[in-house]
């Protein structure tokens, strides 16, 4: 079931609508009308819309962020595509710790991501994570 798909504007402002309207549409879900999902999808969804905004879109206001947000067989799956140059990047390597605090800083999003077990792929400009929810959620 697809709950959300839009194409916003490159700014915090309009991260805080999107999450808050799909917050808000999830709310009339039964199976994710839980506060602590709710939670955890709205940190996960301002990470990435967030991360679109600053390192692929680079604060241009010109540029827009694609987010697509689908829930099929207790699978939660949130796409976002930025129009930056994109990244090709190992994930399992890029969520190992590193000695560099420069490294770890700049990878927090993604570990946030990966110790909320959501499973990420990277391709280019395009990041979708993926939330399987357990069954007592």
């Amino acid at each position: 079931m697809l709950i959300f798909r839009d194409e916003i504007e490159s700014t915090y402002e309009k991260v805080d609508e999107t999450v808050r309207t799909i917050i808000n549409k999830c709310k009339n879900i039964p199976e994710l009308d839980d506060k602590s999902l709710l939670f955890k999808l709205s940190l996960i969804l301002r990470e990435l819309l967030n991360n679109s905004v600053e390192h692929g879109n680079k604060f241009d206001q010109d540029k827009n962020i694609v987010c697509e947000v689908r829930f099929i067989n207790s699978v939660i799956e949130i796409t976002v595509i930025d129009e930056g140059e994109g990244i090709e990047i190992d994930v399992d390597l890029m969520l190992q710790e590193s000695p560099s605090t420069e490294v770890n800083h700049r990878n927090r999003g993604f570990k946030i991501l990966k110790k909320m077990d959501f499973e990420l792929m990277i391709a280019g400009n395009k990041i979708t994570a993926k939330y399987k929810i357990p069954q007592n959620e």
